[in-house]
């Protein structure tokens, strides 16, 4: 196993670590009680699968993906329409109406798109994926093609 792979199995462990620190001891004995999915990821593989990256149960954003957010940076800061992909970002629990509204107050294009991409990697692999869905629905194909994998 690679450094980086053991260091996000430790992170992962540690996250399961404190998500099973806040359940109280009565729920963590009930078998009737079902864990957060998250826990269910953590434990059932190091890897997470597209299926639940796409249900949004990702924990971190792959390298492979912040790598094609930072390679295309200057093309989709000059491309993307940020207004475009807002309402989907939000649809999709990727952005929070409070983040959108202060994305809206950044007063150029290139502002804005740049506040999206920076808000990616930290919502994790479901970001890129509807970040990218959200680009092909607003007529940004051609954007969304500097995203392919």
């Amino acid at each position: 196993m690679s450094s980086h792979s053991h260091g996000v199995v430790a992170g992962r462990n540690q996250a399961l670590y404190d998500l099973k620190l806040d359940t109280p001891a009565v729920l963590a004995e009930s078998e009737e009680v079902k864990k957060p999915d998250i826990i269910r990821v953590i434990e059932d593989s190091t890897s997470v699968s597209q299926s639940d990256i796409e249900r949004g149960r990702s924990i971190e954003m792959t390298e492979a993906h912040c790598k094609l957010l930072t390679k295309n940076r200057l093309q989709l800061v000059r491309n993307v329409t940020p207004d475009d992909v807002i309402d989907h970002l939000i649809q999709d629990g990727v952005m929070s109406e409070k983040y959108a509204e202060e994305l809206r107050h950044q007063p150029t294009t290139r502002g804005r798109a740049g506040m999206v991409l920076d808000h990616l990697p930290r919502r994790g692999d479901a970001a890129f994926y509807s970040f990218k869905r959200a680009l092909q629905k607003t007529n940004q194909k051609h954007v969304a093609k500097l995203l392919e994998e």
